[in-house]
């Protein structure tokens, strides 16, 4: 997610993270403050926002049956892909520059 945040900002492009931690914020920020990840062989922060989540949030959005879950928004907000489990990055990346 940080590649495509990366690659497709610029274009109007933006991933919005949501935690569903039951702790919220006090295990939130550390883990984001600490954690880097492999990004093309270099390890790098998250570049996105992480907001907190509950299960009445998830609801809103159709309820999640796993973690984590994907989902691809139009720009008018319309949710047209859901992904539970692991993204395939060739997939999720043909998915958001057709809509770019």
């Amino acid at each position: 997610m940080i590649e495509f945040q990366n690659k497709y900002k610029a274009r109007g492009f933006t991933i919005l993270g949501l935690s569903m931690d039951d702790e919220g914020k006090k295990a939130v920020a550390p883990f984001l403050q600490t954690e880097r990840f492999d990004v093309n062989g270099q390890k790098e922060a998250m570049n996105y926002p992480i907001l907190l989540a509950n299960d009445s949030i998830a609801e809103q959005f159709g309820g999640l049956i796993g973690l984590p879950t994907s989902m691809l928004f139009t720009r008018d907000g319309k949710k047209i892909k859901t992904i539970v489990g692991l993204v395939n990055h060739d997939e999720i990346e043909k998915a958001i520059t057709s809509l770019l």
